[in-house]
């Protein structure tokens, strides 16, 4: 993968025939209690990008946050974690495996997006995986009744 560009529309490929719709370089869905979002960011230091994604809880303030519960595309092994990275850096193209790539995204996060609808489904979720919570708002935390 060549441009940032490229990266957009594979992402957004891989997101519109689900009902997402974009804005810029952000996209999302709803569900009768949730806002599914997903962004690409740019690091501040090199052109190395992360695909971050997240869910707002409809009429929960989010304060200074872009999501109650946000997380990186990234995968359980480091090996995958170490693609993931190489992919998506821009200055250093060595990983250009746009088929393994896509297969990460579907597995990792649209499996992950498409299992969460609902309020319960996203608190079952972050209780499967505690190390998950440091991801969460403190009023996130509370309105769902998760101590960590």
């Amino acid at each position: 993968m060549q441009e940032v560009k490229e990266l957009i529309d594979l992402i957004h490929s891989e997101l519109k025939p689900l009902g997402y719709k974009k804005k810029d370089r952000k996209w999302s869905i709803e569900t009768e209690e949730l806002v599914k979002g997903v962004d690409i960011q740019r690091s501040n230091f090199s052109k190395l990008y992360y695909i971050n994604y997240g869910f707002i809880i409809k009429g929960l303030d989010l304060g200074d946050w872009y999501h109650h519960y946000s997380y990186r595309l990234s995968s359980i092994t480091s090996e995958e974690n170490q693609f993931v990275k190489t992919f998506l850096d821009f200055e250093n193209q060595e990983n250009t495996d746009v088929v393994r790539f896509t297969e990460i995204l579907r597995k990792n996060m649209i499996a992950e997006l498409n299992s969460i609808n609902t309020i319960m489904d996203l608190r079952g979720h972050i209780l499967e995986d505690q190390r998950r919570s440091v991801m969460l708002t403190q009023a996130t935390k509370k309105f769902l009744d998760i101590e960590i």
